[in-house]
């Protein structure tokens, strides 16, 4: 499938050359981990890696896209490292805190700290606050 014209899959940000997306990906992480992050977050980060206002709100909605994708437990949900480089950080640290299968050698199975997150948020969103 051809993007249509304007478009790109290119999902990366830019941040200060002293830092990397895993960086990124691991504070943003600790932030959203908690459903009451503080309003200040995004611009606190922003700062932190010497972003842009708008780069650092498409970091926290990809790095939560990445935890997302991997609550779904399928490996080949990753996203693409060189075109979404903060959802695949945030895939493989997640990834890594879901429980083995105990049916399948290697596979995972939705559950841990991250799925309780992701509940959370949900139930938030439903109930409207």
């Amino acid at each position: 499938m051809t993007l249509p014209e304007g478009w790109t899959d290119d999902l990366s940000v830019t941040i200060r050359a002293d830092r990397t997306y895993l960086e990124l990906t691991k504070a943003v992480m600790d932030l959203v981990k908690d459903i009451d992050c503080p309003p200040g977050a995004v611009l606190a980060i922003a700062r932190e890696f010497g972003m842009s206002h708008e780069d650092a709100m498409l970091a926290f909605d990809r790095v939560q896209g990445g935890i997302v994708r991997a609550l779904t437990t399928r490996s080949d949900n990753c996203p693409d490292r060189a075109n979404d480089p903060l959802a695949y950080y945030a895939f493989h640290e997640a990834w890594q805190t879901l429980p083995a299968s105990e049916r399948i050698a290697g596979a995972r199975e939705s559950g841990g700290p991250w799925r309780a997150w992701f509940d959370s948020v949900r139930e938030r969103r439903n109930s409207g606050r």
